[in-house]
């Protein structure tokens, strides 16, 4: 299908420095400006050193770019990848620098071009290994003839004031002898006057394969290799990291892409869950442009796949261990017993805890301590039967089945059965952000963030501050609590699910934390504060639900006391109602997904009878208003096109109904589309209008209902 070249993200290196995503530019700036002011005319090489899909290429690409604006310099990018043998390297290398020479010394153009290639035909001559070497009449002569011209070329270099940069790059995907070829050309045969060579490689990488033929065991050759490299490079440079922020959104937005291709749904819980279990389990091991890649792909493919079979969140987490943790992966494959607990002889499992641990021991092999510590939280938020000695009844298996989990038995196999600069900020500028805390209160705190804070920093912001939680007094993490909850109008206003929901959930987290900085006998004020002063409302709301713990959460587990987190909730439900009745109706409900959020909120812990008489009131002045209030409780699938949403079940019927009635329901969606909605179909084509399909799928479902009394 034509359309799938669009599904799948390219790993071609960036040539406009206008799509620098990871702060390279500056780098590769760098290079270039040191490389222009040299003023020693021996010739020079640097080494730029990075592991496989950091973005070598991309800052040589910068780099020619950089340096191509100047008179004053001649470049040649150079790939040996390309050429088979080391008669084409070196014929096509001295045929391409002979070119760049000729169109650039103008003066002296037929000279420089001829006298090139004949230093590059007497090299090839010498290296050819061939009888042909016999024509001269001995090799001394030919040495002398190449060191004569080379040393002409050397003067004309050195008189033209040109400075000639040389970049090469994959050499750390060439075979020994290639490897060879290119270190002998760069140092011994091709170091002319006013030449500087950049070279881009994997510095461990061939300098194992370099040491083959100087040692024997891996240690010393290694060292060996890495000896070699010394006496070639005189200026090492290791490629810069990429930005952890940076990573993580151009990692999102790759997920989000791999959604939008597959048209995959999936709620608003769901995307919470994950950005959670993305940031504490699986970030850690993002650390290269192409990694986050890889992972957008590998989604592309399997979502596409087992669409409609498994949950989404975690089909995407579980890709994300295969991405990230191969090694864990396959261990989990393989141990479906230990992880889904299928059953045993007479429901006794006498060595199970030992096999649980050797499973862990194998996952976690090759890790470090921090890697292995973020797996483990992972795979016990993936598989909680690994974790602890709780025993889980027989109804466990079938409740995990209803969501579709991998840690059901029936759809475990399902998720295995086809074959991440203008976003950083500089570290003294918040050091001070947060000395400063110590003294701001109130409006001046948060005027204090917003400086600090923009739409393309907010994650950065929060990574930062949450690596620093642990040394933050009880004043500054209030004060730093209450300043983040009012400033969500300030985060970004990003389109798909994963993006839309990370920054609140992150912040929400956040918070959560650094209420535990605060005494416990202190801690309720501030959190109803949270809770009636966040804005967005979308953040209160995101801020209380990670504040607040589960009934069966024990006293250890808790940020608030049982009663207070029921207090929370009701102060939020509140202020729900008089935001709700301070505007009209339609206003409040065309924000869809917000006001979806609200009415739960409102519903569960606030005045019922008020909310259904709100809503009944809405929906007979306006009908459209009904389409509005179903739609925002509705699944959420991204395309190309921007978001689309899903069907409606009969779980979103059942709970919209026990927040308005369904009459009143049915009455609205038959005036608002204009359908008799008698014979109601179950429609599921996306191209049909969402009101259509709204009515219908309600009012569809709303008869089998009627059916069943």
């Amino acid at each position: 299908m034509s359309s799938n070249r669009s599904i799948y993200i390219s790993d071609a290196p960036i040539f406009d420095p206008a799509y620098d995503r990871f702060g390279r530019l500056w780098f590769a700036k760098r290079i270039a400006e040191t490389v222009c002011a040299r003023m020693d005319p021996s010739s020079l090489v640097i080494a730029l050193y990075g592991a496989w899909g950091n973005g070598k290429t991309t800052v040589l690409n910068f780099v020619e770019s950089e340096l191509r604006g100047l008179p004053g310099v001649v470049v040649l990018a150079f790939n040996p990848w390309r050429f088979p043998t080391e008669q084409s390297l070196l014929h096509y290398f001295f045929t391409g620098l002979a070119q760049s020479l000729k169109s650039t010394l103008a003066s002296r153009a037929e000279e420089i071009g001829k006298e090139v290639r004949e230093y590059g035909s007497l090299v090839q001559l010498l290296c050819s290994g061939t009888r042909e070497v016999a024509r001269l009449e001995n090799e001394s002569l030919a040495a002398v003839d190449l060191e004569g011209q080379k040393r002409r070329i050397g003067a004309i270099l050195s008189q033209s004031t040109k400075k000639v940069v040389v970049l090469i790059d994959d050499i750390d995907r060439l075979d020994e002898s290639a490897m060879q070829a290119i270190f002998r050309l760069v140092k011994l045969t091709a170091d002319f006057e006013n030449t500087v060579y950049v070279l881009a490689f994997d510095a461990e990488m061939v300098a194992s394969v370099v040491g083959e033929r100087f040692a024997a065991t891996r240690e010393t050759k290694l060292q060996a290799g890495q000896d070699f490299l010394e006496k070639i490079v005189q200026v090492p440079l290791d490629l810069p990291a990429a930005p952890p922020e940076a990573l993580r959104t151009f990692s999102f937005e790759a997920m989000n892409e791999a959604l939008s291709a597959a048209r995959v749904e999936i709620t608003e819980a769901e995307a919470s869950q994950f950005v959670k279990q993305f940031h504490e389990g699986l970030e850690i091991r993002l650390k290269t442009p192409r990694m986050a890649k890889r992972f957008g792909n590998a989604l592309a493919f399997s979502l596409a796949i087992n669409k409609g079979e498994v949950n989404t969140a975690e089909m995407m987490l579980v890709e994300g261990i295969r991405v990230f943790y191969p090694t864990a992966y396959a261990a989990i494959k393989r141990n479906k017993e230990i992880l889904v607990g299928l059953p045993t002889v007479n429901g006794v499992d006498h060595d199970r805890e030992e096999r649980v641990q050797r499973f862990l021991s194998t996952a976690v092999e090759g890790l470090t301590a921090g890697e292995a510590f973020a797996l483990r939280q992972l795979l016990g938020a993936l598989f909680p039967r690994i974790v602890g000695r709780t025993r889980y009844g027989s109804d466990w298996d079938h409740e995990q089945g209803k969501t579709r989990r991998v840690t059901s038995e029936r759809y475990f196999d399902r998720y295995f059965s086809y074959a991440i600069p203008s976003r950083d900020l500089p570290d003294e500028e918040i050091k001070k952000f947060v000395l400063s805390l110590d003294q701001l209160v109130g409006a001046e705190a948060i005027s204090s963030v917003e400086r600090l804070i923009t739409t393309e920093n907010v994650s950065t912001l929060i990574a930062r501050l949450s690596a620093m939680k642990d040394n933050f007094s009880p004043r500054v993490a209030e004060t730093l609590a209450l300043a983040l909850a009012r400033s969500g109008n300030l985060f970004p206003d990003s389109h798909g699910l994963l993006l839309f929901s990370q920054p609140f959930a992150e912040t929400g987290i956040f918070i959560r934390d650094l209420l535990e900085r605060i005494p416990r006998g202190a801690r309720f004020e501030v959190a109803a504060r949270i809770a009636v002063e966040a804005e967005p409302i979308r953040l209160a709301i995101e801020a209380v639900r990670w504040i607040s713990s589960g009934k069966d959460a024990g006293l250890e587990q808790r940020k608030l006391q049982e009663t207070e987190d029921q207090e929370l909730w009701t102060r939020l439900a509140k202020r729900i109602e008089a935001l709700a009745l301070a505007q009209d109706p339609s206003a409040f409900l065309k924000t869809t997904r917000e006001a979806a959020l609200c009415v739960n909120v409102w519903a569960d812990y606030g005045n019922g009878v008020l909310l259904r008489e709100y809503l009944s009131q809405a929906i007979t002045a306006n009908p459209q208003n009904a389409v509005s209030l179903i739609g925002g409780f509705l699944p959420a699938a991204s395309t190309g096109d921007g978001t689309v949403v899903g069907d409606l079940t009969r779980a979103t019927y059942d709970r919209v109904t026990k927040i308005i009635d369904a009459d009143t329901l049915i009455r609205a969606l038959g005036r608002a589309s204009g359908e008799l909605l008698q014979n109601p179909t179950y429609h599921t084509d996306s191209m049909r209008p969402l009101l259509i399909k709204i009515a219908h799928q309600f009012a569809s479902l709303h008869e089998a209902v009627l059916a069943e009394h």
